[in-house]
């Protein structure tokens, strides 16, 4: 393991074979958030 990974590097979803399993769920969860409190008032 890879410790020495700069903090650049982590700002993304990465590609390849090194896309993060969880991209769709945290591209989906603000807007869930959002609209639940929209639908309150």
């Amino acid at each position: 393991m890879d410790c020495k990974w700069l903090v650049e590097d982590a700002l993304g979803f990465g590609f390849d074979d090194h896309r993060c399993i969880d991209e769709h769920l945290a591209k989906t969860e603000p807007t869930t958030v959002f609209d639940f409190y929209i639908n309150l008032q």
